[in-house]
């Protein structure tokens, strides 16, 4: 279905969000040491935006390719974060309305 890359800063998660991912029929991408350095193609970002260094990353991405589609999920309230996501999920939220964002996501992107 496509690749999306996972940028949350807990490790748990993170790892439930790849779980969720995955079962959802998704691949589960994650930066290393490098930053954006080989990444596959991506389809969307699932970004936590309360992280600066990682709401850098989104912002990166997002120059590099103004039509990749952003879900936003946080604990603070929806705002853009100049990422212009496409959704934006309030944590904590169930497994469907992830699966509807990333269908959004990916809508927006075609």
């Amino acid at each position: 279905m496509g690749t999306v890359l996972i940028l949350e800063p807990d490790a748990e998660v993170r790892s439930l969000y790849e779980r969720a991912v995955n079962r959802l029929g998704y691949t589960a991408a994650f930066v290393n040491g490098s930053g954006l350095d080989g990444l596959p193609e991506l389809e969307a970002v699932l970004v936590e935006p309360g992280s600066e260094h990682l709401l850098g990353l989104a912002r990166e991405l997002r120059a590099a390719n103004p039509g990749l589609p952003m879900v936003c999920a946080s604990i603070y309230p929806a705002q853009s974060f100049g990422l212009g996501p496409v959704v934006y999920l309030e944590k904590p939220f169930r497994l469907a309305m992830l699966q509807d964002a990333l269908r959004l996501a990916l809508l927006h992107a075609a």
